[in-house]
């Protein structure tokens, strides 16, 4: 008799029939062309774009989906340990807030291929891709003037908001020019809905410690934080900026409903009116419609973001992906006629639209009559029109090692101010906080890029060539 009693027999049976289940089980062989990708959304809209294609050479193509933090790391292994074998992935599409880890080495160190030469190939119209898709969106996925990505989206961003109980609450938010206004605009939303013995409404999406929204504001400045060589973050326009967002978040003069992480969860809490407005690229639109459905229909607003200054972007962008080839890929022109078929062809551009409701990098498809249909869920124009409206206007994004790094040292500052806000009650002495914090964070920042640069910096002498 088994001593530990049936249920750990019948569990010892079962570990026994799936170990000999793994140990004779037959891998799939591998494509010719594998991608890796970790957005299931984009895998579920290449699978009907890849089932009957193949490139020109007759390779077979396949993709692997793979959640993003395990991707990143063996990938990167991958790339450092300068890897060529059929274990690495011939083509591989990275996110826009991840791929500034693979551009840490110098470019000719970078595990994947400059597409420079298929950028500038002449097609048959005579033009090229460079010149068909929007230059400022090739910006995030370049090194030193070498792009390695091509990108899939644009993701221009605008102001969603709850045009019916704005409009309860006697506001026009159409009207609304500039960030000033609308905090301005929020603050009267939020004291008569109080009135109405509404106290849980509030005016705005907001998110106290990460600086990830006021970083999709700060673009419409014309600011990247870190921006080729030169560092932002002590810029004034940054410091403008926190003062102003520290009292849209904290404080007596407070808007903000705090971000649950999660548009689909967002969507509940704007149908319920707990959050009136919130920043919106396109792919939260089309998110919405499909997580709130009945609830929100008719009742949501998009329009173009208010501004901070006459000149500013009325615009920015929020997100993105590209895709590029790996060195180790063997045959990269078959992989190139991959990308173009899953990121650049008609196909592509008309899935795109279906599933997700995204405007795509390419300026000949803004002018689309398609775009202007009317979409009742909404409130207003359609939101596709006014997103192509906006894509011209989409503010150049830069990317680097050092742009995570530069990120997380802003939430670190926008934690200062809101704690100081707390603790004091208000803001008198807000922007010396803010001021001493950059400061801080700037030179903390400067000092982990240059650990962390791969430049080899001679050794400083003293004087008569001594060393200190």
């Amino acid at each position: 008799m088994f001593p530990f009693g049936r249920a750990l027999l019948v569990l010892a049976i079962i570990a026994a029939v799936c170990g000999v289940a793994v140990g004779t089980r037959i891998p799939l062989p591998r494509p010719d062309l594998l991608l890796w990708l970790p957005s299931a959304t984009h895998h579920k809209q290449f699978v009907p774009l890849l089932a009957d294609w193949q490139p020109t050479s007759g390779e077979s193509v396949g993709l692997e989906l793979i959640a993003g933090r395990p991707l990143n790391i063996r990938l990167l292994s991958m790339f450092m340990g300068d890897r060529r074998d059929r274990g690495v992935p011939d083509l591989v599409t990275i996110e826009i807030g991840q791929v500034g880890k693979y551009f840490r080495p110098p470019p000719d160190g970078i595990g994947l291929r400059p597409l420079d030469p298929w950028l500038d190939r002449p097609l048959p119209d005579g033009r090229t891709w460079r010149q068909r898709i929007l230059p400022s969106r090739l910006a995030p996925w370049s090194r030193s003037g070498v792009c390695f990505g091509i990108p899939f989206d644009l993701h221009p961003v605008g102001l969603a908001w709850r045009e019916d109980l704005w409009l309860q609450a006697g506001i026009d938010l159409t009207a609304v020019a500039t960030w000033a206004e609308f905090h301005a605009a929020g603050l009267r939303y939020q004291a008569y809905w109080r009135e109405q013995g509404e106290a849980h409404r509030w005016a705005f999406e907001v998110q106290e410690t990460s600086g990830d929204f006021l970083g999709t504001l700060l673009l419409q400045r014309g600011v990247n934080l870190v921006d080729g060589p030169r560092i932002h973050l002590s810029d004034p326009v940054v410091a403008e900026a926190l003062a102003w967002w520290t009292r849209v978040v904290s404080g007596p003069e407070a808007i903000g409903w705090a971000s649950p992480g999660s548009t689909a969860l967002l969507a509940g809490d704007v149908a319920d009116g707990k959050c009136g407005a919130l920043l919106c690229p396109d792919w939260r639109a089309k998110i919405f419609k499909d997580n709130a459905g009945d609830r929100l229909a008719g009742k949501l607003r998009v329009r173009s973001l208010p501004v901070f200054a006459a000149g500013d972007a009325p615009t920015s962008t929020w997100g993105g992906t590209m895709i590029g080839i790996t060195r180790a890929c063997p045959d990269p022109d078959a992989a190139w006629q991959m990308i173009e078929r899953l990121f650049l062809s008609p196909e592509s551009l008309a899935t795109r639209r279906r599933e997700s409701a995204q405007i795509p990098p390419l300026p000949e498809y803004w002018s689309d009559p398609g775009l202007a249909e009317p979409d009742p869920w909404f409130r207003g124009p359609p939101p596709l029109r006014l997103f192509a409206d906006l894509a011209p206007l989409v503010p150049r994004r830069v990317v680097t090692a050092e742009t995570g790094l530069a990120m997380a040292a802003l939430g670190n500052v926008l934690a200062t101010a809101v704690a100081h806000v707390r603790r004091s009650g208000g803001y008198a002495g807000l922007e010396h906080v803010i001021a001493t914090a950059l400061t801080r964070e700037d030179g903390d920042l400067h000092r982990r890029i240059a650990h962390a640069s791969f430049a080899v910096v001679a050794a400083p002498t003293g004087p008569a060539g001594a060393t200190p």
